[in-house]
């Protein structure tokens, strides 16, 4: 019996296709997929990217993060002071009473403790501010300077211009709390040889019905949850674990890295 891609997953495309467009083109070029992974591989074809990386357990990958996830608190003190006139002094004590009550609010077992500081600024008479990375003491007259800087730098990044001889005022200072999880250290899978060869990867062949193609394709199918590092599997063929289905079509090829990853280079790109 032949399995079919189904029609409805190519027609959402163009919705897919938006938020990949405003992505980092490194981070494109990293698309992680999910569930039915031939959706997907439709749209990196239709954007022009050259690689695929498939995670270990796709359908679990956003919980996984969750999981690993650094736990954080953002708090935001409305402090309304022109730079050159603000007690630096001061501004040091703010900071570091907005960190005590991250850390009260975090209540860290055992976790560490890391706290970064930031300070909407803008120039005077300007409306909007922009987020500028303060440093971990600005208790001293030569941080007023650095936070000046650091601001004359961050207006010139977002706004493309920058008028270093303007003043500039504070608008609200910023702590974000994090308290930092131990990462499990993920397990390498056992190196293979470049076909899957080993007891119980292949599955067999089944015939698979493609959109838009006229009869019938003979697919590999293999089971993900077998493969070892280094196995390459050739297009067309179909890789199946208990929560996902990945598509690999003529002209593309898989190879399995040392933690799981499937690669997937798109073939005609």
């Amino acid at each position: 019996m032949a399995v079919r891609v189904p029609a409805f997953l190519t027609r959402p495309l163009a919705a897919a296709r938006r938020p990949i467009r405003v992505l980092a083109p490194e981070v494109a070029e990293r698309i992680a997929a999910g569930e039915v992974i031939d959706r997907p591989a439709a749209v990196v074809r239709e954007l022009a990217i050259r690689r695929v990386i498939i995670p270990l357990s796709p359908a679990h990958f956003s919980a996984l993060g969750m999981l690993m996830a650094d736990r954080r608190r953002d708090f935001v003190r409305t402090h309304f002071h022109r730079l050159a006139d603000v007690s630096m002094a001061q501004l040091e004590t703010l900071y570091r009473s907005i960190q005590d009550e991250g850390a009260r609010a975090l209540s860290a077992d055992g976790e560490q403790l890391v706290f970064e500081r930031a300070a909407d600024m803008r120039y005077v008479g300007q409306e909007h501010a922009v987020a500028v990375p303060v440093p971990a003491d600005v208790g001293s007259e030569a941080a007023r300077t650095q936070l000046k800087q650091a601001f004359d730098t961050a207006h010139l990044k977002r706004f493309s211009h920058n008028a270093p001889e303007e003043p500039a005022e504070i608008v609200s200072l910023r702590v974000s709390a994090i308290g930092r999880v131990d990462k499990p250290v993920l397990p390498r899978l056992a190196q293979g040889g470049a076909e899957p060869r080993q007891v119980g990867a292949s599955r067999g062949e089944r015939m698979v019905i493609f959109e838009n193609a006229p009869e019938p394709v003979a697919c590999q199918v293999y089971d993900r949850l077998a493969l070892l590092a280094g196995n390459r599997i050739e297009g067309p063929a179909i890789v199946e674990e208990p929560a996902s289905t990945t598509v690999i079509r003529a002209g593309d090829h898989l190879e399995v890295d040392a933690f799981g990853h499937l690669v997937v280079e798109v073939g005609g790109v």
